[in-house]
């Protein structure tokens, strides 16, 4: 019988290191595919020695943030593909899973990268890309695009099959799903309300774990590092812009905002995800302030 600790990590493997044949000159690529738009930037001569070579000072400033981004992705991926990960347990399964979600994390710029370099490519003139495409460029990105969606996809149902093994009850954890969550809000490009609904119900989720832990945490139940004003500080922000980005897309968004208006079902779905957020964050707030006035957890500063 299969492991399924060991057959999900295949497949986290398999979405991480996601291999294909490039259209420039029929290369193997991997790495969510970033091997392939590295490849389309040295064809054109914009990158030489993995170096940016182009002489335009904002383009080059973009094409570094680009290599930065695209070799945290390579060390994630050679990390995720090491022996410490074969025959694996519910522990492997743990440390891939937060491997993935300390990619997201780590990786969050990439998408307003990948955005400025393709509008500056666009600025070019074509003849100066030694032959590639500006339509490669595009396509290439938006691959990257869809293999991180994928690849999000892959992680949230894991830790939705496994989510009593895989405990988010730690506050740096929880910290780092709420950084996932939040990435995965403002990279969202949504076709409807269903694209949508599942997101805030993670991040529903996310506050209710969030509320487990601090119902716990105290100085006899837990150990302080010292750093967790700041965490619970940033956790917070996080919190924040989430509520913001979701209000934001059912705001603009012209399929979603067609949805809430048109179909009273969905709306009314809406708005009762939107009364448990705040509900929960209210509980949350109070269980927090509860904490410092007791003093066993100093300011969290925006308490």
């Amino acid at each position: 019988m299969t492991n399924p600790f060991d057959s999900l990590i295949k497949e986290l493997r398999h979405k991480m290191d996601n291999v294909n044949l490039s259209e420039s000159g029929g290369r193997m690529i991997n790495g969510l595919q970033q091997k392939g738009l590295l490849a389309l930037l040295t064809d054109s001569k914009l990158i030489t020695n993995n170096q940016p070579s182009t002489n335009v000072p904002e383009l080059k400033e973009i094409i570094y943030a680009f290599l930065s981004q695209h070799n945290y992705t390579e060390n994630t991926n050679n990390l995720l593909k090491s022996n410490l990960f074969n025959n694996a347990d519910i522990g492997k399964l743990t440390t891939a899973t937060n491997l993935i979600q300390l990619y997201f994390q780590g990786t969050q710029p990439l998408g307003q990268i990948l955005s400025n370099l393709i509008d500056s490519i666009e600025n070019l003139v074509q003849s100066s890309l030694n032959g590639v495409t500006f339509d490669q460029f595009r396509q290439s990105v938006k691959q990257i695009l869809d293999d991180r969606q994928a690849l999000q996809k892959t992680l949230n149902r894991v830790l939705r099959e496994f989510g009593t093994e895989i405990d988010e009850q730690d506050l740096q954890k929880l910290l780092q799903r709420s950084s996932t969550i939040l990435n995965e809000l403002n990279n969202l490009n949504p076709t409807g309300f269903e694209d949508l609904s599942p997101l805030v119900q993670e991040f529903i989720a996310h506050l209710k774990k969030a509320q487990e832990l601090f119902k716990k945490f105290n100085r006899q139940d837990e150990d302080l590092t010292g750093n967790e004003p700041d965490e619970i500080k940033q956790l917070i922000i996080n919190w924040g812009d989430a509520i913001r980005q979701i209000e934001k897309i059912e705001q603009t968004d012209p399929e979603i905002k067609n949805e809430l208006n048109n179909d009273v079902s969905k709306n009314r779905e809406a708005i009762a995800q939107s009364i448990k957020i705040h509900e929960l964050l209210e509980q949350n707030y109070d269980y927090l302030t509860t904490l410092v006035r007791s003093g066993d957890l100093e300011s969290a500063g925006i308490l």
